[in-house]
């Protein structure tokens, strides 16, 4: 892979800003460099600054998943990955995950029946179409965490 090539499938927006992948882009929203079938902002990091650390991802100081400036990408873990993620505001929860079987809606108005006792979380389980364990861990504040205003399992 040489740096003309891939040069030529980037729109630069200047050296500290953005460099747009002009090539496919994935679902993920990280462009992908058709020629090895690799992801572009890994084969920036190779080309402009060498090999990426045995067991690191590259993290996007910019939070734009097609860039691939080399200033942009930075080498980090799983885990502060999600850290970035989730402190960018860019965390997915509660009905906008595509398989969630409740709504916010739901999840408040499962902690207010618990919280007035009287009713099983089975019970509570079984009107949501949801499992037991799903409802302790939404009382308890474990699971929906976004929608806690107040709960009674405290």
């Amino acid at each position: 892979m040489d740096k003309q090539t891939f040069l030529s499938k980037i729109r630069k927006m200047g050296p500290n800003k953005c460099w747009v992948w002009k090539g496919k882009i994935l679902p993920s929203g990280h462009g992908r460099y058709t020629r090895r079938d690799q992801m572009a902002h890994r084969v920036s990091y190779q080309l402009f600054k060498g090999k990426i650390p045995k067991g690191k991802l590259l993290r996007h100081k910019c939070d734009n998943a097609p860039c691939v400036n080399p200033r942009h990408l930075v080498p980090g873990t799983i885990k502060q990955n999600v850290q970035d993620r989730v402190s960018r505001g860019r965390q997915i929860n509660g009905s906008a995950i595509g398989t969630s079987k409740l709504k916010e809606s739901q999840v408040k108005a499962i902690r207010s029946t618990y919280s007035k006792g009287g009713t099983s979380q089975a019970a509570i389980a079984s009107k949501y179409k949801v499992s037991q364990p799903t409802v302790g861990l939404i009382t308890r504040g474990v699971q929906w965490k976004h929608t806690e205003d107040s709960h009674g399992d405290s």
